[in-house]
């Protein structure tokens, strides 16, 4: 699948603030204090609702904005870290059954972080090399969902419930001109020292040139990054040894907060809706994940289909 159709993503109504659980993981002492220094701030919570509840609003989601035979869809894969799933059924059953997605090979890329949405997305692409129809749809869905506040903090951050997809068409969309992710995790050192944080802007400068080499454009090319939710400075510094200006570098709003492995599809939505690219634009999906893991997808905005011309 060679273009990014649609795109949505879900985010529970509900919102819980961090307080309420601080008191939940009293017995771990240094998670519950990382909840106090958060107070009062609103966290999306989907409770009572299951990881596989999240899956069918994304999906629903799409469904809504793109009536599309079930019949077309060719790949399913569902990107999520472990802890989103305790569930005793198959999943992926259910989500044949439900949407009568008979013909639908399904798979999972998970524990690859806030990276995982990317890396499925270079997957899809490995996969549409095998022989298909041009009629063939891909989707890809990211889930996070966390049953207990232990498994809720990422680094400094916060991780709130919700789901995002993303529809890959081979016809009509943005063209999918690169993806590069690198798993690489030596990067990563005990001690958070500077040599630390210089091998995670190593790590993405790496995976950004080999993104950029095989799109067969240049940085200069680009017209946003639209990043996930990691610490500023981060792409602050990055920018810098990119040579390029920070002002590219879009990082979503503020007030949904951080959404783990459905931080790039948030974004990316996001991005669109406030109409951040023209048709014709370069843009970059790049995610830095814990402990060294990036992904990086380059592609070229094209409207001619919500223009409906397509």
């Amino acid at each position: 699948m060679s273009r990014i159709g649609k795109s949505y993503y879900y985010l529970p109504k509900k919102r819980l603030s961090a307080d309420k659980w601080a008191r939940q993981s009293a017995m771990y002492p240094e998670i519950s204090a990382h909840y106090e220094k958060h107070h009062m701030e609103p966290f999306h919570d989907a409770s009572p609702n299951s990881g596989e509840d999240l899956i069918y609003k994304a999906i629903d989601g799409l469904q809504q904005r793109y009536a599309f035979k079930p019949s077309r869809v060719k790949y399913i894969a569902l990107a999520y870290q472990v802890p989103c799933f305790p569930n005793m059924t198959d999943i992926f059953i259910n989500i044949r059954k439900r949407y009568n997605f008979h013909h639908a090979e399904c798979f999972s890329v998970r524990e690859l972080y806030c990276a995982v949405p990317l890396m499925s997305l270079e997957v899809m692409l490995a996969l549409s090399i095998r022989p298909s129809s041009a009629n063939d749809l891909s989707i890809i869905v990211s889930v996070g969902r966390f049953y207990s506040p232990l498994f809720r903090v990422d680094g400094e951050y916060i991780a709130g419930d919700g789901s995002g997809a993303l529809l890959l068409d081979n016809e009509i969309g943005d063209p999918i001109l690169a993806v590069h992710n690198t798993m690489d995790t030596r990067v990563n050192l005990r001690d958070r020292s500077n040599i630390w944080d210089i091998s995670y802007l190593i790590s993405l400068k790496k995976v950004i040139e080999e993104a950029v080499d095989k799109s067969g454009i240049s940085i200069d090319d680009i017209r946003l990054i639209i990043v996930n939710r990691a610490p500023l400075w981060v792409w602050s510094s990055l920018a810098k040894l990119l040579r390029v200006s920070e002002k590219l570098f879009y990082c979503g709003e503020p007030e949904i907060g951080h959404q783990f492995v459905n931080d790039i599809i948030v974004n990316y939505v996001s991005a669109l809706q406030n109409r951040l690219l023209d048709t014709g634009d370069r843009y970059m999906l790049l995610c830095l994940g814990s402990f060294g893991v990036a992904g990086c997808a380059i592609c070229s905005r094209d409207t001619t289909f919500e223009m409906g011309l397509g």
